[in-house]
This record gives C-alpha cells, structure tokens and sequence, in this order.
C-alpha cells in the first residue's frame, strides 16, 4: 500500500479553507468553504480534504490559490487578513 493512502477520515466540522480569487473589475479577495473531513494516511500524516463539484475528494492545501485552513467560527474575525494574504498571494505570482 502507498504511505499517501487515506486509511481513516474524521469530519472536520465547522472548519472552512479559504482561497484567493481575482475579482473582474481588479483587487482579489479570500472565499471560503467548509472543509469535509480529515484524513489519516498510511504514513501517520494527517491531511486536511475539501469534496469538488464530482464528489472527489482532495487536500485543498495543494491547489494553486490556496490561501488557508480556517478553524471554527473564526472566519468573520479573519476574514480582512485572509483578504490580505489573498492579495499578497496573487501579486507574488503574477
């Protein structure tokens, strides 16, 4: 078995994952989305897993717009400085 397999999942309640996304008049902003479970995998890591739209899931940490993991009821109080974050990320890419 790879070390990378997912060998047990807990729910990841109330935990969301932000990303940055370019608005189309200009500036960028964080949004963010709940977070569907953690994983355990064979190797002893754990990974955070967010479901896309075709019900796959995947570690939200290794897509490009990543901002961060928010943990619960902590978003309002973050959300300006994930906007920041959000807007530091973008320029650093572009």
């Amino acid at each position: 078995m790879d070390n990378s397999w997912i060998v047990q999942i807990v729910p990841a309640e109330g935990w969301r994952v932000a990303y940055a996304f370019e608005l189309p008049g200009g500036g960028v902003e964080a949004r963010s989305f709940p977070l569907a479970a953690w994983g355990l995998t064979a190797a002893g890591e754990v990974v955070p897993l967010e479901v896309d739209g075709n019900g796959i899931a995947e570690d939200p940490t290794t897509c490009g717009n990543f901002v961060a993991l928010v943990p619960p009821g902590d978003y309002d109080r973050r959300e300006p400085a994930l906007d920041d974050l959000a807007r530091e990320m973008v320029e650093e890419s572009g």
